[in-house]
């Protein structure tokens, strides 16, 4: 009898480390499931089609566009906000070819009629989530859109002096009460505005949606330079173990403003270089 409980006790030892072995792995898991991508303004000189050949060059899954792109031919020239229903069909057919998914689309929208035409065709290309910067007395009505249409808005940051909503605490307080409205958070020009991007990444916690990556040479919001993401003052190592602390599920964007027509390498190299970080410290 003693020898069976004996027996007994330690299956259910084992057990007990199997699990606690199997929710760490999960937590890790869990913890580093965001996801890289590529902003297809990286590209931005590029028709629709040339950019997402880029973005699969590099090999990017996860895209997202810009309503200002001059779509060419394969569009008859047109911009987002004057596709066909034939032509959001005929892009659709063109990131399931690649097998690319665009999750977000930024709008340069300046009225609630256009914010509601970019839903429509949001909800058509089936974004996940737009991203733009609102007139802050549109908000209400965005976010009625966004619950209406199932698809969420990120506000977007330029730097101080550029955008109204550089400020992360500024954001946090004009994001109460909204249920379907969330962050977009460019690290690059909250650096440019001598911001901590880890500090803010923290202060909106919660509130992230997705991350466009990029890095400055020096904290100047007029004369910096752009850089790689592994050569600037930003270390990416802490963003993404801040990312991680957080269990970010969202989408991590590389975003090139540089050479814009001759930067295949550069963006792989860039998105590369996260995924290794990513990677790294999954283990």
């Amino acid at each position: 009898m003693k020898k069976m409980i004996i027996v007994s006790v330690i299956s259910t030892l084992l057990l007990c480390s199997i699990a606690v072995s199997s929710q760490t792995r999960s937590a890790s898991k869990i913890s580093s499931s965001w996801k890289p991508g590529v902003a297809l303004y990286s590209f931005k000189g590029a028709s629709f089609k040339a950019s997402l050949s880029e973005a699969n060059k590099v090999g990017a899954k996860y895209v997202e566009g810009f309503s200002f792109q001059k779509l060419g031919s394969d569009f008859d020239n047109v911009q987002i906000l004057e596709l066909s229903d034939a032509q959001i069909e005929k892009m659709n057919k063109l990131l399931r070819d690649l097998n690319i998914e665009m999750v977000s689309l930024y709008a340069g929208a300046g009225s609630r009629l256009e914010w509601e035409k970019y839903f429509d065709i949001g909800s058509k290309l089936h974004l996940k989530f737009l991203v733009g910067e609102p007139k802050e007395e549109d908000l209400d009505f965005i976010d009625h859109l966004a619950g209406k249409y199932k698809l969420r808005l990120a506000i977007h940051n330029h730097a101080k002096n550029e955008s109204q909503y550089w400020d992360p605490s500024y954001v946090l307080s004009i994001l109460k009460g909204k249920r379907h409205i969330g962050v977009c958070a460019d690290l690059g020009h909250w650096a440019r505005s001598n911001m901590d991007p880890v500090d803010n990444l923290k202060k909106l916690k919660g509130h992230i949606i997705s991350i466009h990556a990029k890095n400055v040479e020096a904290a100047d919001s007029r004369n910096t330079k752009w850089t790689n993401v592994n050569e600037g003052i930003i270390d990416y190592r802490l963003v993404i173990k801040e990312l991680k602390r957080q269990r970010f599920k969202g989408f991590v964007y590389i975003e090139d403003e540089r050479n814009v027509k001759n930067n295949t390498e550069e963006v792989k190299s860039a998105l590369d270089h996260l995924k290794g970080i990513q990677q790294e410290i999954s283990k």
